[in-house]
Parts: structure tokens; C-alpha cells; sequence
């Protein structure tokens, strides 16, 4: 099946937003770079030629690429503090309690 760059850019794009492993957790920025070269090397062997990390037409699907990368460290450094900031509440909490 033959898909226009527009369609194909786009349709990755969203996916690498979106994609997370089975059990919720998400992948490494070295999977997700590892799943765009599987699909650009399976496009190629199908006999559509795309370059999505080089060529400037896919030029979106590099910026979702380290976006969401970045998007997805701050996101989990800000889980850790949220984390860390509602246990040490939590034990504050509890000392008070138990002071009265």
C-alpha cells in the first residue's frame, strides 16, 4: 500500500506520541528511534523510499521524535517530585497525627 509522505509524515507523528508498552510504561528514546528506522528500512524494502530522519519533507517526524523525548523526561521527572513531595508530606503528616 502506497501512502503519500503527507499522510505517512503525519500518521507518525501522531504515533510516536502516542505509543506506550503493553503494561503503560514508556519506551526509551532508543526504541523509539530503533521502531522509526525498522519502519523507514521496511518502507525501503517495499519499495517506498523515505528518509525520515534526513530528508526535510519528514522534518515533523524528527521534531515528534525529540519532543516527545523531551516531553517524556520532563514528564517523569516531574512524576519522581510529585512522588517524593507527597511521601514527605504523607510522613510529616503522620508525625503530627501521632504527636496529638
Amino acid at each position: 500500500m502506497d501512502m503519500t509522505d503527507e499522510y505517512l509524515c503525519a500518521t507518525l507523528c501522531k504515533f510516536l506520541v502516542k505509543i506506550k508498552k503493553q503494561n503503560g510504561e514508556l519506551y526509551p528514546k532508543e526504541t523509539l528511534y530503533g521502531i522509526v528506522l525498522a519502519l523507514q528500512s521496511h518502507l525501503e524494502m517495499n519499495g517506498q523510499s523515505v528518509k525520515f530522519l534526513e530528508n526535510e519533507k519528514f522534518k515533523p517526524v524528527l521534531n515528534a521524535l525529540d519532543n516527545t523525548v523531551k516531553l517524556r523526561s520532563v514528564l517523569t521527572t516531574r512524576m519522581i517530585l510529585n512522588i517524593c513531595f507527597t511521601r514527605s508530606n504523607v510522613q510529616r503528616t503522620t508525625k503530627v497525627v501521632c504527636a496529638l
